[in-house]
């Protein structure tokens, strides 16, 4: 598996990794990368099949496996929706590689389940799945906008995040659907507690696909975990909110030993 990495900051610096979310890629949230390439020395990564990485068939253990042949040891990780799942992957196989974990509007399962009401319904996500190989650039910008306009809205504009989103060529259909695949098959809310890393949970309080209650949960469950719920905030809080997401994130990543 080959991965697309860009590299921010400062070689000296601490290394942190970078893990964006379903459909989108490493290029999509220039303003946190740039924040955090002050202080680290930032792998901005695209996900398998996204952005500018190798398109296909994958799995969370492939990902996984590379991620640990991509970084340095003693790596911070900051994984947002789809890349939180594949964090907390990381984070229960390889632990020795892993300095801190920050999850962010992050959940342990994606779907609901009877005894797991904090999550997205099924017949919305089967029908997303269903729309995305009939009309993909809608289904992606509809997506979009339920991700990024629930709650306060961005401070980047809408037409800018759209041309972000398709500003590298069309993911690949083979692994938009593995995604889809990962999200409807992962959980992890019986193993959440082996992650013993210390871990910050960001949320945001208006998050309609992960709910703050699945950060909450991570928290509680993890031995070093920590939650900040970010009132007002939707599913991509350092966009809505980017003053109370830094305050939230800067001085927890500073004061790691």
């Amino acid at each position: 598996m080959k991965l697309h990495v860009q590299h921010h900051g400062n070689p000296s610096n601490p290394p942190l990794a970078l893990l964006h979310g379903w459909a989108l890629h490493g290029d999509f949230w220039p303003e946190l990368v740039d924040e955090l390439a002050q202080h680290y020395y930032c792998y901005n990564i695209d996900l398998p099949g996204h952005g500018q990485s190798a398109s296909g068939t994958w799995t969370l253990t492939q990902f996984s496996q590379t991620l640990a042949q991509t970084l340095p040891p003693q790596c911070v990780v900051l994984g947002w929706s789809l890349g939180g799942i594949a964090a907390q992957h990381f984070a229960l196989n390889y632990p020795m590689h892993l300095k801190a974990l920050v999850l962010v509007a992050s959940t342990p399962r994606f779907l609901r389940a009877p005894d797991w009401p904090h999550a997205a319904k099924h017949d919305a996500f089967d029908q997303l799945a269903s729309d995305m190989h009939q009309q993909f650039e809608k289904t992606v910008g509809d997506f979009m906008k339920l991700t990024l306009l629930s709650g306060e809205r961005p401070k980047v504009p809408w037409r800018e995040l759209q041309r972000r989103a398709f500003q590298h060529s069309a993911p690949d259909a083979k692994s938009l659907q593995n995604g889809l695949n990962i999200l409807a098959a992962t959980d992890f809310r019986f193993h959440v507690e082996r992650i013993y890393a210390p871990t910050l949970c960001l949320s945001g309080s208006h998050d309609r696909l992960t709910p703050p209650q699945a950060s909450e949960f991570m928290a509680e469950k993890i031995t070093k975990g920590e939650w900040v719920n970010i009132q007002g905030a939707g599913h991509a809080p350092f966009m809505s909110h980017p003053e109370a997401f830094q305050q939230a994130l800067m001085p927890w990543l500073a004061n790691l030993s």
